[in-house]
């Protein structure tokens, strides 16, 4: 599915356990509810339903999606490698413990303090983040998975809302499939 390829190339699988209910209507879990984390969770559905998947209605499959992003590295020349602010101007993501962490919060990890200024381009992020997501459905909360996908792929947008409708088209285009090692 090249639908995210220019946004955050990489590959994705996914795999059904057992069957989803029908009909399948997705509710996603959500783990925060700040203004930004509900743009990025709108944008997220988006994608799912761009995808052909039923999102109103009484939800009869509960999708949670985690994820870590790690790189990014570079701050700003003499500042902390790492803050959990999501300032644009560290290592760390906004997809990660900032205002868009609204599909898990994980942790994002950076590399080491590197100067990000030069003369020609002053503020660089000195590498793009790997972002390393897992999805799973469950038809209830007690149940054990239906389904899950995992994605790998590197972010290179740094707009959070576009990032999210992407992923949300790849996960929905894969929902309830077996998928090996997609590009996207």
């Amino acid at each position: 599915m090249a639908h995210a390829q220019g946004v955050c190339p990489g590959v994705y699988s996914a795999t059904l356990l057992k069957p989803l209910p029908t009909p399948t209507v997705v509710a996603l879990n959500v783990a925060s509810s700040s203004s930004a984390s509900s743009e990025s969770v709108q944008a997220f559905m988006s994608g799912l339903r761009a995808a052909g998947v039923t999102t109103t209605g009484t939800p009869t499959a509960l999708l949670r999606v985690t994820y870590q992003v790690a790189g990014e590295g570079g701050s700003t020349p003499g500042g902390p490698a790492m803050s959990q602010a999501g300032n644009p101007q560290t290592g760390w993501s906004s997809w990660s413990n900032g205002a868009q962490s609204a599909l898990q919060g994980g942790i994002s990890l950076a590399l080491p303090d590197i100067p990000s200024a030069s003369m020609f381009n002053p503020r660089t992020k000195a590498q793009s983040g790997l972002l390393m997501l897992r999805a799973e459905i469950r038809n209830s909360p007690s149940e054990p998975a239906s389904w899950i996908a995992v994605v790998q792929c590197t972010v290179r947008t740094p707009d959070t809302n576009r990032l999210a409708r992407q992923l949300g088209y790849v996960l929905g285009g894969a929902l309830g499939k077996r998928v090996d090692k997609a590009r996207m």
